[in-house]
């Protein structure tokens, strides 16, 4: 007899712990694992008073044990109070005698679940927080008004309008690092909290919505694409100049929105804006081919020029202005064609550059011309301005000043035109700076800021 009855309890204590294990065992007092400071205690304890969860037998809760899906729905449809009569469910894998079977038919038929394409539902598979925004999104039917983001989460994936909407209705606010992590495997601890949260809305929590950086597209025509690969389609393309916010950075790819588009870029076609961003600046490196220009000391201006020109070229592209050139290499464009050359591409200003000479090498310094009766006559000495107090001084040669000229180039441009003197290649000191590469380079980063300065100041 006492066998028996060995037995018997010992078959007691088996149901006992496999009722705990999947049909749970209510708690009669506060769980050993989870102390009032528990960050989810209130939640937790909520829950419990209301009967949705329950602890095991030993008095645990095991907040950081795996929810599985079998689970996820007898959770879900104690919260509605649907039927959790044990029956046959319209899933191939889920037997009728299954604790959770009535909650699993019950979720179906109210539109909470759906299971998976071949029938089945898996109720031993863990549910991942990406299943969970689908589950607690359908069941409570929240909407959303608001786009919230978060680094892992593409917004044109089928997660992310259910992950937005839990969102939206404070359930969650994600990870520090801005992520969702939509793949983790939901713990017990988290799913109490985003159920608690979903019933009662003194738990809810408030997302902070992302403040976007501004940027400027650095390419001619930029694909906008719906993820962070090349490998997915383009809504779009986005030119030149735009202005768009971005909202956040995956790898090196970015999700921005501007011009009516939004979407993933990749981040090397991304400027920090400027007061030259979108800005079409021509740069005219002078004389070229059979015109050499002056020379004296060694040098020759259209190669000194067209050196500077190109490292200008480099810094204005660099501060997000789109830069052409009325040459690149030993040619010559005639005077008008460069005009023309800046008045086709729609410029917002011309910068001429040429090197100086005088029959007398104790001629030197930098000056640089504008022309007084040219359309943007006041923008032009302006503009010169700008980049002679900057020119002289950074390559240390005499201020020559900003002066009317009746040069071709700036005579005949309708938009803001100036042209550049560095200094005198017959003058020796002069030479010797414009002969360094060091110097070309301090030249092009002076007229660089004066450019800036120009605009800065508009």
């Amino acid at each position: 007899m006492k066998k028996l009855v060995s037995l018997a309890l010992s078959l007691l204590v088996f149901v006992a712990l496999l009722g705990g294990a999947e049909g749970e065992v209510s708690a009669k007092t506060n769980f050993s694992d989870i102390p009032s400071n528990h960050p989810y205690a209130d939640q937790i304890y909520y829950l419990v008073n209301k009967g949705i969860i329950n602890g095991y037998p030993d008095n645990t809760y095991r907040p950081n044990d795996k929810v599985t899906r079998r689970e996820a729905a007898k959770m879900i449809g104690s919260a509605f109070n649907l039927n959790g009569t044990k029956r046959k469910t319209v899933f191939s894998d889920v037997k009728n005698t299954d604790y959770a079977s009535g909650y699993i038919q019950s979720a179906y038929e109210a539109g909470y679940i759906t299971g998976y394409g071949d029938g089945t539902y898996r109720p031993g598979g863990q549910m991942t927080r990406g299943e969970m925004s689908y589950l607690i999104s359908k069941a409570f039917s929240f909407t959303a008004s608001k786009k919230y983001y978060f680094v892992d989460v593409n917004p044109f994936s089928h997660q992310y309008d259910p992950i937005n909407k839990i969102a939206n209705n404070g359930v969650t606010i994600g990870y520090n690092d801005n992520t969702y992590q939509p793949k983790r495997d939901m713990t017990r601890a988290e799913f109490a909290l985003f159920v608690a949260r979903s019933l009662e809305p003194s738990f809810r929590v408030t997302k902070s919505q992302m403040s976007p950086e501004t940027r400027i597209i650095k390419a001619d025509w930029l694909n906008v694409r719906k993820g962070p690969d090349t490998s997915y389609s383009s809504v779009g393309l986005m030119k030149y100049g735009t202005t768009v916010s971005r909202y956040f950075v995956d790898g090196d790819w970015a999700y921005v929105k501007g011009s009516g588009l939004e979407g993933y870029v990749h981040t090397a076609y991304l400027g920090s804006p400027t007061s030259i961003s979108g800005k079409i600046i021509t740069v005219d490196p002078g004389h070229g081919d059979t015109d050499p220009g002056a020379s004296a000391n060694g040098l020759v201006e259209k190669e000194v020029v067209l050196a500077v020109s190109k490292k200008l070229r480099t810094y204005l592209e660099q501060a997000g202005a789109k830069v052409v050139m009325t040459r690149e290499g030993d040619t010559y464009p005639s005077l008008s064609r460069r005009v023309e050359i800046a008045e086709t591409s729609k410029s917002d200003s011309f910068i001429s550059v040429h090197a100086n000479n005088f029959h007398n090498d104790a001629a030197h310094g930098t000056e640089t011309y504008f022309n007084k009766y040219a359309p943007k006559a006041k923008e032009s000495e302006k503009l010169a301005t700008y980049i002679q107090n900057r020119l002289y001084k950074a390559i240390d040669t005499s201020n020559r000043g900003v002066k009317h000229g009746d040069f071709h180039v700036i005579r005949e441009n309708s938009i803001t035109a100036v042209l550049v003197e560095l200094g005198f290649l017959s003058n020796p000191s002069d030479a010797k700076k414009l002969a360094s590469d060091s110097y070309r380079d301090k030249a092009a980063k002076a007229i660089y800021l004066g450019v800036m300065d120009y605009y800065e100041s508009k």
